[in-house]
């Protein structure tokens, strides 16, 4: 590993110090990343740095290892109720796109509309705590969670820092066994790190999370061809969902 906890807090702490804020809110997702970023806050900033999740809906699935992950910290955690507003506002908009004569959607851009809207409501309440308390959103996104997309444009990827943003899927792991987390959740991200999911409509399958970080740290070179052909077409598909807003150049 070549980044300590103790160097990522520090700069955390300099960060919030930077931009005038006075501490950190970290959403809770119940993987280990957020976990590890949680850990993080409170090393940097102690009582300021404040824990949040989903109180209801399909984003509350992972509240019990939320309120775990808080309670082994001593952390303050905030359950945040946002299902009412993304039920009538999901209603609302699909009542609003049927009106217009947008024809009716497939089962799948359904799902991934829907999650999209929770995943950006929910974003928007974390702020709403994190402007309340004059405090930065501390994201979990690794580099590996950058690199190939396994992320909501503007929902999870929304965050003032990104700690974790350049250290790959193992060291995250390594990190959370030195920050001393809950056994069973490092087993779980062991586990979950064997293959990496489908996230783009390139149906790219047979990856595993090492195949990635030998791309990522050696190249091309470090993988098979076939392989590194994989992830590139995988990174490629990702590309729209990270990148800055484009704008056009004016000479």
């Amino acid at each position: 590993m070549h980044t300590r906890p103790t160097e990522i807090a520090n700069w955390l702490k300099s960060g919030v110090s930077a931009a005038g804020a006075e501490g950190l809110v970290v959403p809770l997702d119940g993987r280990i990343g957020s976990a590890v970023t949680a850990r993080l806050c409170q090393i940097a900033m102690e009582e300021k740095a404040v824990a949040v999740h989903a109180a209801d809906g399909p984003l509350a699935a992972a509240a019990h290892e939320a309120q775990a992950v808080a309670e082994i910290l001593q952390m303050r955690l905030l359950r945040l109720p946002t299902e009412l507003a993304c039920s009538r506002l999901t209603a609302a908009l699909g009542g609003t796109m049927t009106g217009s004569g947008v024809p009716p959607v497939t089962a799948d851009l359904e799902w991934t509309r829907g999650a999209g809207l929770r995943q950006r409501i929910l974003m928007a309440a974390v702020y709403f705590v994190a402007d309340s308390l004059n405090s930065l959103v501390a994201g979990s996104l690794d580099r590996t969670d950058l690199t190939i997309g396994a992320f909501t444009r503007h929902g999870d990827a929304a965050a003032d820092v990104l700690p974790l943003g350049y250290v790959l899927k193992s060291d995250v792991i390594a990190m959370a066994n030195e920050l001393q987390l809950p056994p069973p959740m490092i087993e779980r991200a062991q586990a979950e790190a064997l293959s990496i999911p489908d996230t783009s409509t390139t149906n790219v399958t047979g990856l595993t999370n090492a195949d990635l970080e030998r791309y990522l740290s050696n190249g091309p070179d470090g993988v098979a061809p076939a392989v590194a052909l994989r992830i590139e077409r995988l990174m490629r598909a990702s590309e729209r969902r990270g990148a800055a807003p484009q704008m056009m150049v004016i000479e």
